[in-house]
């Protein structure tokens, strides 16, 4: 079994995402928002040591794909509706 942890309820704590990024959680799952397909507006560029699992909830996927591409995410997850 892999776990994957979130850090979006922490987004602005230094030392709670330190935490999580130094625990035996095998993934990061970030969970991007821009404010128009989810009402919340999340993002984060930070280049984590941790394998990412990226899960976007944004009207322009595209976009977001070519800016979190960089961070070289295991799993990129998105909405078509």
């Amino acid at each position: 079994m892999e776990l994957a942890v979130s850090i979006l309820s922490i987004k602005d704590d230094k030392n709670k995402i330190k935490q999580v990024i130094d625990s035996d959680a095998d993934y990061l799952h970030l969970d991007i928002m821009d404010g128009i397909f989810v009402n919340n507006k999340v993002e984060m560029y930070d280049n984590f040591d941790k394998k990412l699992d990226i899960h976007l909830m944004v009207s322009d996927v595209e976009k977001y794909i070519e800016k979190y591409i960089n961070l070289n995410p295991e799993n990129i997850t998105f909405h078509i509706e």
